[in-house]
């Protein structure tokens, strides 16, 4: 079975072949499949269990919410390279590109949401939510799969 975030160059070489409205419904579905949603989800649930409402969580704080960014980072990279696979499973087809740039999608989101991350701590939230509505669109448009 074809790994459920691989995103493959076929579906484009048809849209191209088809009308705007496929090539608009590829677009959304690689656009959905970038954003490591699942994880996102984890990491909210988790830090709601240790963090007070309405604070930020500060990444240099000991114990386990001071790393809990870093596991979720891994837990993106876990699921993502399980998840690129092709129908055989082998490593050489795990679409390395799609990895990083859902990696990279969970760090922008973690700022965006006010939390730290390895020292980086976003001044201005505005600019980290620009970054998360830039990145996650502009990504899926050039990144159509290997």
């Amino acid at each position: 079975m074809k790994g459920p975030f691989r995103i493959d160059k076929s579906s484009e070489i048809k849209a191209q072949s088809a009308e705007a409205g496929d090539a608009f419904k590829d677009y959304m579905g690689r656009l959905i499949t970038l954003i490591p949603a699942e994880v996102i989800a984890v990491y909210l649930t988790v830090r709601g269990f240790f963090i007070l409402p309405h604070t930020q969580v500060d990444n240099t704080a000991s114990g386990f919410i001071g790393i809990w960014p870093a596991i979720c980072l891994l837990l993106v990279f876990m699921v993502r390279v399980w998840g690129t696979r092709d129908d055989k499973g082998s490593r050489k087809s795990i679409q390395w590109w799609g990895v990083i740039i859902s990696s990279v999608s969970f760090v922008i989101w973690i700022l965006a949401i006010g939390d730290g991350f390895f020292g980086l701590k976003p001044g201005d939230l505005r600019i980290a939510s620009t970054l998360v509505v830039l990145w996650t669109f502009v990504v899926g448009y050039f990144y159509k799969g290997e």
